[in-house]
């Protein structure tokens, strides 16, 4: 099981596939095809260019979309990565403008974003990925996510905003490598130093970020060499708990992003073994984690590009709903809760009901059964 966790709220969101088959089915006129999933999330995450996508991507309805957030009131976050290394320093405003526009469509439907997740700010305007063109210094850098953070403040009040990190592509610090540590060495520069620097940065612009998000798949989290220098221990909980600690210091929250990395190369064709995969590996996942005594304060089941490569059906399948399911089962098993926040989850979702009715020629049944209905359509 693991050492004794000490209960505390924490939250469960979803991210389903963008690159696979549409998303429209899961927001259709029932929700019966992903009920338990969707009554126990707290947030659905999509990516910010789904709204008007490229051609690789899958477009999101929207109008059935935000249709369908509001009357389950489901809360919406989004992952947002335009950040342009060939902006110069003047890509804080810029990019600040970009996720304002992409984002309009919510506001126009009557929804608001409960939290902004950064996809790697840092090494897109350090030009440290494949593709990412010109690069800033760690100082501009910084310099540029704080005046985005102060813009995006004005422009989402009362959003929360973080960072998304891929792990394995830093050195965290000189004693905690990456598995690839990729960025570190394009950049010379280690995760920790990035991170307090744009922390330093916001902070002297007064405002902050409210999370880092580590993304670090099953595959990689339980890796012990570094890919490039095998004699270079990894330490995936020890790094883990660091950056955690790092985060508690500053009040700032921890959160995770938990799936699996199905490798594409070896599930070539095969859609059904990655999907499968993709769910078992999930799964083992959340009891590492409990294992190692890694408790986020937020867990967000997202897919691996294009698996599982089915949304639906949630009872099984080995689709992302099934993943889901199962996953927010076991972390709810595994990972305690304050009573007074099982309260509040249990108090927010809708129960269902059985109307046990000998109708016939008086009305208050049927006035019951309207009722009943009227409760359903406002999600209680």
């Amino acid at each position: 099981m693991g050492p004794p966790l000490a209960p505390k709220p924490y939250q469960i969101g979803i991210a389903p596939s963008h690159i696979t088959t549409s998303t429209a089915p899961l927001f259709a006129e029932r929700a019966d095809d992903w009920d338990e999933v969707r009554r126990n999330i707290d947030f659905y995450k999509i990516y910010s260019l789904q709204a008007a996508p490229p051609d690789w991507a899958s477009p999101l309805p929207v109008d059935s979309f935000a249709a369908f957030m509001k009357k389950h009131r489901i809360a919406v976050d989004a992952e947002f990565g335009a950040f342009r290394a060939d902006g110069g320093v003047g890509e804080g405003k810029t990019a600040a403008k970009r996720v304002k526009a992409m984002h309009a469509w919510l506001g126009h439907r009557g929804l608001k974003l409960r939290a902004l997740h950064l996809d790697g700010p840092i090494r897109r305007l350090m030009g440290c990925g494949r593709g990412d063109n010109g690069s800033l210094s760690l100082e501009q850098a910084a310099e540029a996510i704080a005046v985005f953070l102060c813009e995006c403040r004005k422009s989402f009040p009362g959003t929360r905003i973080g960072l998304i990190t891929n792990l394995p592509n830093w050195h965290y610090s000189p004693e905690h490598p990456g598995m690839l540590g990729t960025w570190t060495h394009r950049s010379g520069v280690h995760y920790c130093d990035a991170l307090e620097a744009v922390h330093q940065a916001a902070r002297r612009k007064g405002t902050r970020f409210d999370f880092v998000e580590v993304d670090c798949p099953m595959n990689y989290y339980r890796a012990t060499r570094n890919r490039a220098n095998p004699s270079r221990r990894v330490n995936n909980v020890a790094k883990f708990k660091a950056l955690q600690r790092w985060c508690e210091e500053r009040n700032i929250e921890f959160w995770l992003v938990v799936n699996y990395d199905t490798n594409p190369q070896r599930v070539a064709g095969k859609a059904a073994l990655g999907s499968r995969l993709f769910h078992d590996e999930t799964l083992a996942y959340i009891r590492r984690l409990r294992r190692d005594g890694v408790f986020p304060d937020c867990f967000t089941i997202q897919s691996w590009y294009k698996l599982p490569a089915e949304h639906l059906p949630e009872e099984g399948g080995h689709s992302f709903m099934h993943t889901a399911r199962d996953s927010i089962r076991l972390i709810r098993e595994l990972f305690p809760q304050p009573d007074s926040a099982k309260g509040e989850v249990m108090a927010t979702r809708p129960v269902k009901v059985i109307l046990d009715t000998d109708m016939s020629g008086d009305g208050d049944d049927a006035g019951a059964l309207g009722l009943l209905h009227a409760l359903a359509d406002l999600g209680e």
